[in-house]
């Protein structure tokens, strides 16, 4: 809110109040409430107020009016957001999330891939409700991103999913999953130049798949490297036990020798 909204913000909470029976808040009370709710628009805490007073029967106050607005900015709860981030633990499945879930989920991933999802889970969390909460404190909005999978079906599904949520805009659906799957690059070289409502969105998706292709042949390599080293030192204990077994164990006696003890 600016300084121009502050008349009608002070009318705000006393309605709000009279509501409940409760005389006009001091001027130093709606002071404190002007520092709690200043950082969100003079609409959204209207909107706040006006859903405290349908569904409680106690006055507000302000942690309840910041619990409303924080619940209302498009982020989901920690328990919603890892369920909807678990999913980018399989490279085929494409994931629409925040840049708070795709951090979080970076540090609760090598976890994952130990095998412990509790632990996972509760990285993820912890490290969601931090991003989140400096999101908030610094007022930005909720964004959200694709990265895009290798399965072209699951990825129509992922996409149509978060438009009919609002999370993306048709246009972008329509260029990320298009009928005939694209290749990022040639989508990228499809899309139009100006960067259109969306259009930013798609082209950082695309880039987001760039990288994640990069990414997964990266790690192919690394895996095929370890299994030729796991092989190459295989193949030499391999010669060394067999050696060891054409190797005459001391204090074997020969045929010859035997012979001559005769």
């Amino acid at each position: 809110m600016i300084s121009d909204d502050a008349p009608a913000f002070d009318a705000e909470i006393e309605m709000a109040m009279g509501v409940y029976g409760r005389d006009r808040p001091s001027d130093l009370t709606l002071a404190a409430w002007w520092m709690a709710l200043e950082r969100w628009p003079l609409a959204a805490v209207q909107r706040a107020l006006q859903g405290h007073i349908r569904e409680c029967k106690y006055a507000p106050t302000p942690a309840d009016i910041t619990e409303r607005l924080e619940g209302s900015d498009g982020r989901p709860a920690a328990a919603e957001a890892w369920a909807l981030a678990l999913p980018a633990h399989d490279e085929a499945r494409t994931v629409v999330w925040t840049p708070e879930m795709a951090a979080a989920f970076a540090l609760a991933r090598p976890l994952l891939q130990a095998r412990d999802p509790v632990g996972a889970r509760q990285a993820f969390v912890a490290a969601y409700e931090r991003a989140v909460g400096e999101a908030r404190s610094a007022q930005q909005a909720a964004r959200w991103e694709v990265s895009l999978g290798h399965d072209p079906e699951q990825r129509q599904m992922a996409l149509d999913a978060a438009r009919s949520r609002g999370w993306l805009p048709a246009k972008v659906v329509r260029w990320l999953a298009p009928a005939t799957p694209l290749q990022p690059a040639q989508a990228l070289s499809q899309a139009p130049a100006d960067p259109a409502p969306g259009m930013l969105l798609l082209r950082r998706a695309l880039a987001s798949a760039r990288r994640q292709q990069a990414q997964a042949a990266a790690e192919q390599a690394a895996i095929k490297a370890t299994l030729r080293e796991e092989q190459a030192a295989a193949r030499a204990e391999q010669r060394a036990r067999l050696a060891a077994l054409d190797k005459p164990s001391p204090g074997e006696n020969t045929v010859g020798d035997t012979q001559d003890t005769k």
